[in-house]
């Protein structure tokens, strides 16, 4: 019992160091950005794509990304042109489970995979 106790104990202890570290790691995240923007937002007034400063250089592109306004207009496209490839692969597990459950189908492709997952609280 005492093995047991331990082992609650540890996992206990690292659940509440990764929350302190994930905390931080939000902080140091919002500050990161707010530094980024302010430093994009520098080169782009001044008209610079690089600068140089303490040993580090910066540079400024652009990059043309996807937003979707019309989700069913963009797949009847896909569809059509057979443009699969401007999909990522990847399943929605939670609409996946509800097929299954629901539906009681396994979707042509796939099998369905257990993983194991534990849920910790303080009782």
């Amino acid at each position: 019992m005492s093995e047991l106790n331990d082992l609650i104990t540890r996992f206990s202890e690292a659940k509440a160091e990764l929350k302190d570290a994930n905390d931080r790691a939000k902080v140091l995240k919002k500050l990161h950005d707010e530094l980024e923007s302010q430093l994009l937002e520098y080169l782009k007034e001044n008209e610079l794509d690089r600068v140089s400063a303490a040993g580090h250089t910066a540079s400024y592109s652009t990059e043309t990304v996807a937003s979707v306004d019309d989700w069913e207009a963009f797949f009847g496209y896909v569809k059509q042109n057979d443009a699969f490839y401007l999909l990522q692969k990847r399943i929605a597990s939670a609409a996946y489970r509800e097929v299954l459950q629901v539906d009681g189908v396994v979707p042509p492709g796939t099998s369905p995979m257990e993983r194991d997952k534990l849920s910790f609280r303080k009782a």
